[in-house]
């Protein structure tokens, strides 16, 4: 679903990012508390306007070496980047438009982090009453998110970005198919890696891991375009 565009780009919403919206806000959602609800709404905000961020950091690397972006996708594994050319064939120049996503992401984590005690200083409120309280809760849940986020976009895993910029980066001395395919296999044990990890943070982490197994599965038997 198309809901605007910025500087040329066309943003669109896709169904599975209103899923993602409902999973991360559950809990708020059931427990019927006002004040937690406020919360788990400015955090989803926030976290579209992270994973925005994170994909105009991508646009706007693109741009420089000449590759504009003409589309970005909210989806139900973040979000998407669509570069009019495709990526450069420089090895350098496709680690920067990996990397500038998750800079993004880094830059969120900080100025959150930078911004939850002056924003809890402001609460003067009376006690059970939505107000700063609330808005320095969501901006240091969204801090947490960015992080986690900024973690997660450089695992070396198809298709996050840490698996482009590390491909990109063992071009210098192996054959490019070479270089994806070491990457698909690392991709692989990130997935089992995940599949552990949702033992304890439950069957969204499960979930993640199947599509990591398939996505790289799909690039080692070269299915699947990772560039």
């Amino acid at each position: 679903m198309l809901v605007g565009r910025l500087w040329g780009v066309s943003i669109h919403i896709d169904p599975s990012f209103l899923l993602l919206a409902v999973l991360l806000v559950q809990a708020d959602l059931m427990s019927g508390s006002t004040e937690r609800l406020f919360v788990g709404v400015l955090f989803v905000l926030g976290i579209a306007v992270s994973i925005l961020l994170h994909e105009l950091g991508h646009a706007a690397a693109g741009a420089r070496y000449g590759s504009p972006a003409v589309r970005i996708d909210l989806n139900g594994l973040g979000g998407l980047c669509t570069y009019a050319n495709g990526f450069p064939a420089e090895p350098g120049k496709r680690i920067v438009m990996a990397l500038a996503g998750p800079v993004a992401n880094l830059v969120i984590w900080m100025a959150c982090a930078a911004a939850f005690r002056p924003v809890m200083a402001l609460d003067v409120g009376s006690p059970g009453a939505i107000g700063w309280h609330e808005v320095g809760l969501a901006v240091r849940r969204l801090g947490e998110a960015n992080f986690v986020l900024l973690i997660f976009n450089l695992m070396p895993a198809w298709p996050l970005d840490g698996a482009h910029a590390l491909s990109a980066a063992f071009e210098r001395f192996l054959p490019g198919e070479r270089a994806r395919l070491v990457v698909g296999w690392l991709g692989l044990a990130v997935a089992v890696l995940c599949a552990l990890m949702a033992v304890e943070l439950g069957p969204f982490t499960l979930l993640v891991a199947a599509l990591l197994a398939a996505t790289n599965r799909f690039v080692l038997t070269g299915s699947w375009p990772a560039r």
